[in-house]
């Protein structure tokens, strides 16, 4: 995707996203200067919803000792002074009193963690939230998702002895590349970019995805040493300290900080396609209008399968079709149901490629003599024939953790 021209891709994958409800964009003005501020339809909530279901099982679910934690809204630094808040531009309050960031507030429960593991290490702490942006950019409008007001932060900390952090730094690099490349369809967008060593003398790296305007981070990876630390052991007077052969050492921590805001464009941007369409005649072959495809992986998509429905006994085809959702919907998969709409099947699956659907079931005649239905792909445009009571089985196969 990289290499296609800006105003081509963008100039198409824009629009489409705008009529089918992923994203909308307004603005405001702070200090004379003009932020976007994004919003998202059912489509963009769920891709993003998506999005942090998978970090959150990588990162959480799938870590050992890994501690997740929720904090205010309000930066720390203004807790201590909150009868001067108030959410009146007229009273002088402006952004400066909303986080910019979680890593001070993560850091925040660095004491109790290490007291709730008995100073053992290595532990984790994660945590997502939405942080102010003070980081103006001026070409955000040629952009998608990129420089808004708001970020939704994701950033992990990973808690070890300073004789592995090297180490540690080097694995979870690797493992931030191959999380972020299993999505896509071009893993080579996707790139390491060596930051070169901090003030302090520690590693940082960044994630890049090569968009049509250029490349743009979408995640760093730092090991930060024990700066921080040294700091909370001052702050809480608590020792954080641990053995270490016969030294005592304080842990060096390993930072992951990603935005949502650029991995759901990064992955919008891979998934688009627009597929040429021919329509046999009767002397030649007649191109139509391209195809607009959101080739989203399976784990990603807003819904999992689209219900269409087809023949003349549609009423009993609505009854069917909506107690199969129903069904559907138990295994907690996202289904949407069409079957009581008059618009044509080949329109539903130029709608349904469009939100990036893997799968249209569609329920016919036979399906109600036969309980068989058809299973057409996104990818592929191949129906196949599977009953009814398979084909849950049958997408749940496709969709299986990578």
């Amino acid at each position: 995707m990289g290499s296609v021209p800006q105003q081509i891709t963008l100039s198409r994958l824009i629009p489409l996203l705008r009529i089918h409800g992923f994203i909308s964009e307004s603005t405001v003005v702070l200090d004379g200067v003009k932020w976007p501020v994004h919003s998202y339809g059912t489509p963009g909530t769920l891709l993003r919803r998506n999005l942090q279901k998978e970090w959150w099982d990588y990162m959480v679910v799938k870590q050992k000792n890994t501690f997740p934690v929720s904090t205010s809204l309000i930066s720390s630094s203004c807790l201590g002074d909150l009868g001067t808040f108030s959410s009146s531009p007229s009273n002088g309050a402006d952004l400066s009193t909303i986080r910019t960031s979680l890593r001070p507030d993560l850091l925040s429960h660095v004491a109790a963690t290490f007291q709730l593991m008995g100073g053992r290490l290595p532990f984790s702490l994660a945590q997502m939230g939405v942080c102010t942006n003070r980081m103006y950019d001026p070409k955000w409008e040629e952009k998608l998702l990129i420089g808004g007001l708001f970020n939704t932060e994701m950033i992990s900390h990973y808690y070890c002895l300073p004789g592995v952090s090297s180490q540690a730094f080097d694995n979870w690099l690797s493992f931030r590349l191959r999380w972020w490349k299993q999505f896509c369809r071009s893993p080579s967008n996707f790139t390491t970019v060596d930051n070169g060593n901090q003030t302090n003398g520690h590693q940082s790296s960044r994630i890049e995805y090569l968009f049509p305007w250029g490349p743009e981070t979408v995640e760093t990876v730092t090991n930060e040493g024990d700066t921080a630390i040294q700091e909370k052991e001052k702050e809480t007077q608590i020792s954080l300290r641990v053995k270490s052969g016969r030294k005592d050492v304080l842990p060096h921590v390993i930072e992951c900080k990603m935005c949502l805001e650029p991995a759901t464009a990064a992955y919008l941007v891979d998934a688009f396609q627009e597929k040429q369409v021919f329509t046999a005649s009767t002397k030649t072959s007649k191109e139509r209008e391209p195809r607009q495809v959101l080739h989203l992986h399976r784990h990603l998509a807003p819904y999992k399968v689209a219900v269409a429905t087809t023949g003349t006994r549609s009423r009993e085809l609505r009854l069917v079709g909506s107690k199969w959702c129903d069904e559907l919907r138990d295994s907690t998969m996202m289904i949407l149901d069409t079957s009581d709409t008059n618009t044509t099947l080949e329109l539903q699956f130029v709608r349904n490629d469009a939100l990036g659907i893997p799968y249209t079931a569609i329920l016919n005649d036979k399906t109600l003599d036969t309980g068989v239905a058809s299973l057409r792909g996104r990818d592929t445009a191949l129906k196949e024939q599977v009953h009814l009571t398979q084909v849950q089985d049958f997408i749940m196969r496709h969709i299986e953790p990578v």
